[in-house]
């Protein structure tokens, strides 16, 4: 038998819970002013719209009415689909399927890293991203070599697979 896959870790839903109510609450007082705007129109609503709408302002539908009826249709939707839309990812997959990191512990991983490097004296996490890592290295030289930038993203990428989906730029600074 095989273990449970773990789901992705993802952030917050773009729309909460109180969205979802509020949608569905539009929604419905959107579609009861279309609904008395259409009614009027020689239709018979039915006794339970009739009261409520009789309750809210006793007023007659005419044009007003069922435009703002749809607009408060048409935001109320938009309000759902928010809240169903996927929710972006949080962390960078390592390798393993069950394993996920953070783009700053990845970033910590790729600046130990590159401080193996035999051309680099230290190096550290500029700025991490999900899509963007920046290494700041110190370079063991005064001249470093021109490939440096280059050899050093390599290795990072090479020994921290959760970069590799991720965009890794290698900054020199002076020590």
């Amino acid at each position: 038998m095989s273990a449970p896959r773990i789901p992705e870790p993802r952030g917050r839903p773009a729309a909460a819970t109180t969205a979802v109510l509020l949608a569905l609450v539009l929604l419905v007082g959107g579609a009861a002013l279309v609904v008395d705007a259409t009614g009027s129109g020689g239709r018979e609503r039915s006794a339970s719209v009739r009261w409520v709408l009789e309750q809210l302002d006793g007023l007659r539908a005419d044009e007003a009415t069922t435009a703002i009826g749809a607009g408060v249709v048409l935001a109320g939707l938009v309000l759902v689909v928010l809240a169903l839309r996927p929710r972006r990812r949080t962390h960078l997959p390592a390798g393993d399927p069950d394993l996920w990191l953070t783009p700053r512990a990845a970033g910590v991983l790729a600046a130990e890293e590159a401080e193996q490097h035999r051309d680099v004296l230290s190096a550290r996490v500029a700025s991490a991203g999900r899509r963007r890592l920046v290494l700041a290295v110190v370079p063991r030289e005064v001249e470093p070599p021109p490939t440096l930038a280059a050899s050093v993203r390599d290795a990072v990428v090479e020994a921290v697979p959760a970069l590799r989906s991720s965009r890794v730029l290698v900054r020199e600074e002076e020590g």
